[in-house]
């Protein structure tokens, strides 16, 4: 099962990889896979603890219910991540910020 899963995976990436611009291609162009492709590494980090909160604080939520919150919770967290501290820092804003704060510091002590 795992062998037949990964095959499905390496055809799946490779057909998107060097298919050009055939229907697979046109398919994960959707605008709903390209975000969720953007915000996939922030999803992967925070969807674990948020399914996990949700389980321990309302365990008596139908199985439904915790499902829906923690996709639509897990969606907004990573969103707000990806836009508000993953961009930032690729950008290098957050490292020049820090830079200047710390010339700002040694300019005040020096």
């Amino acid at each position: 099962m795992n062998a037949a899963l990964a095959f499905c995976a390496a055809v799946a990436i490779f057909g998107a990889v060097c298919g050009g611009a055939g229907w697979y291609t046109r398919a994960l162009s959707v605008t709903p896979l390209v975000f969720l492709g953007r915000v996939s590494y922030s999803l992967y980090l925070w969807h674990y603890p948020l399914f996990y909160t949700i389980g321990r604080k309302d365990p008596d939520w139908p199985v439904a219910v915790r499902i829906l919150v923690g996709v639509g919770g897990a969606l907004l967290v990573s969103t707000a991540s990806y836009y508000f501290i993953e961009q930032p820092f690729c950008a290098g804003r957050i490292a020049r910020a820090r830079s200047r704060r710390g010339m700002r510091a040694t300019l005040r002590s020096g």
